[in-house]
């Protein structure tokens, strides 16, 4: 059963917290992803298993999408193995992370394992172009390591990342890992790239319209 004083502290948080350590890593992160260069929107499911690396149990795992993106960044649900799980993701300013907090149901011991899922979309449009940044156009899209899924703060990328991303199927793509197409349909297709030891600076993903120069 959910607790109450994980709930409490919840209801009870600041609107917008500057990014603290927190005593919970990812110890594997499942991302489904659906880009949509038409509106420029990233919309994805963010799997997460959760170590406890800290001495204290946890009742309130709070993570990050950091500046740029935590403007754009918007959480829609949270839930695990057994259903809706309460969270908060208040709307931030410019320059500022957005925190998502979610109340687990009962809580992580220390040194216990945990999965959570959080829903969640960026709007991507605008954006200038970076050559190692997270950007989606109507023609490039391109995925960093770090930087714009939900994760602790001050983290390095997961140790294993399976990433799956759904985009036109007429795209050129290409991955860190050799991406492997899972699905296709009319329209889009979907590749799925099984990622280890990724570094903080590098793009894991990119593709590409028929249309674009190389």
């Amino acid at each position: 059963m959910r607790t109450a004083a994980a709930l409490f502290l919840l209801l009870a948080a600041p609107a917008a917290l500057p990014a603290q350590r927190t005593p919970v890593e990812i110890e594997r992160l499942e991302l489904d992803v659906h880009l949509d260069p038409d509106k420029q929107v990233l919309s994805a499911k963010a799997n997460l298993t959760l170590r406890n690396r800290s001495g204290s149990h946890v009742e309130v795992v709070e993570l990050f999408i950091p500046t740029p993106l935590g403007l754009r960044a918007h959480a829609e649900r949270a839930w695990d193995y057994h259903g809706q799980l309460a969270f908060r993701g208040d709307p931030v300013e410019a320059n500022q992370s957005q925190q998502i907090q979610v109340a687990l149901r009962s809580p992580l011991k220390p040194g216990g394992k945990q999965r959570i899922v959080v829903s969640y979309t960026v709007d991507l449009s605008g954006l200038p172009n970076s050559p190692d940044a997270t950007a989606l156009s109507e023609d490039r899209a391109q995925l960093a390591s770090v930087g714009w899924y939900p994760a602790p703060a001050l983290s390095a990328p997961p140790r294993h990342i399976l990433l799956t991303v759904r985009l036109p199927k007429d795209w050129r793509v290409w991955a860190l890992a050799k991406p492997k197409r899972v699905l296709q349909g009319v329209a889009m297709a979907s590749y799925e790239v099984n990622l280890k030891n990724a570094p903080a600076d590098v793009v894991l993903f990119r593709a590409s319209a028929p249309s674009a120069p190389d």
